[in-house]
């Protein structure tokens, strides 16, 4: 547990430290909604797909892990309720 412990730390301060060197970096903050099945969520301009963040392949990975862990959801509900 130590070593594991240790060894985390030492990559974040690598990573901190290899993120200092490059101005190119990208800091995100921020939080998903998920919808359920055919709830629409509002939207300021235009959609999330005409945004270039959105295109991003950190994102639409991002929003693919959000579906599987909302569909595992659905299902663990769906048995726990009998529906």
């Amino acid at each position: 547990m130590k070593t594991a412990f240790t060894f985390i730390i030492c990559v974040l301060f690598v990573t901190s430290i290899r993120s200092e060197e490059s101005s190119e970096n990208v800091h995100v903050s921020g939080s998903f909604r998920v919808a359920a099945e055919g709830e629409e969520l509002p939207r300021s301009a235009g959609t999330q797909q005409e945004h270039p963040f959105f295109q991003l392949e950190a994102m639409k990975i991002a929003r693919a892990y959000l579906d599987r862990q909302y569909a595992k959801e659905r299902e663990q509900k769906a048995d726990q309720f009998g529906a």
